[in-house]
């Protein structure tokens, strides 16, 4: 079961603005939540801000005078050009976070996420359209880039704390086939299949694989037109 409802925030018990401030998504516009150990979190502008574990509604410390383990992160992902988060998906190594330009990774060198062994790091500068969401194919973080005149459509995999991942452009052997203006995009892990689309148009755009192991074995593509205009698609 489950409620919906206004969510009760827990209120600063302890410290000030300068002991213990609020955080730094506070009038500010977020782009989007998710949960990430046992922690909600908020990408906001250039800031990953997580509450404190185990609590999603408490963003404050414990004690103004030192940071604990469960305490709230706030931390933001520094680069030498304009960062604006835009969505983050999870994986065994830690969060990815995609900017328009570049993607992070949220990770820590010990076993829990702590105010001091949280660290961001830049693992790639790849384009990123955030009119779609990044996906994830089982092993693998797909996402689309629309910067050409034509869209691309990557596959991320081999996701490390150290090194840079691995991408495949998927649509090399389809250069022409997707516009750059897809605003839609889902998946089926059970049948291996992604699906493109653009709302108020006919066409559907769609990503067929086969994998054997650690293996992409075979894959294509192909496009279908419906009689009518599509509004959204779904899996």
């Amino acid at each position: 079961s489950f409620t919906v409802g206004t969510y009760t925030w827990e209120d600063r018990v302890v410290g000030d603005d300068d002991t213990n401030p609020f955080p730094s998504f506070l009038n500010k516009k977020i782009t989007q939540s998710f949960f990430h150990r046992n922690r909600l979190g908020f990408l906001c502008e250039d800031n990953i801000i997580l509450s404190r574990a185990s609590e999603p509604g408490n963003f404050f410390q414990e004690s103004a005078l030192i940071i604990g383990a469960s305490d709230p992160i706030d931390i933001q992902a520094s680069s030498t050009q304009p960062t604006q988060l835009k969505t983050a998906i999870e994986t065994n190594t830690g969060l990815v976070v995609f900017a328009e330009t570049q993607q992070f990774l949220l990770h820590t060198d010990s076993d829990s996420l702590t105010p001091d062994t949280g660290k961001v790091s830049n693992i790639s500068t790849y384009r990123y359209s955030p009119k779609t969401s990044p996906i994830s194919l089982g092993t693998t973080i797909a996402f689309v880039d629309s910067a050409g005149v034509n869209g691309r459509f990557f596959e991320m995999f081999d996701i490390r704390r150290e090194g840079e991942p691995s991408m495949v452009e998927q649509t090399k052997v389809a250069p022409r086939l997707l516009p750059n203006d897809l605003d839609v995009m889902t998946n089926s892990r059970e049948n291996n299949t992604v699906f493109f689309s653009k709302s108020g148009t006919a066409d559907i755009f769609g990503y067929r694989y086969f994998n054997t192991g650690e293996k992409r074995a075979q894959s294509a593509w192909f496009k279908w037109t419906l009689p009518h205009n599509i509004a959204h698609l779904f899996v």
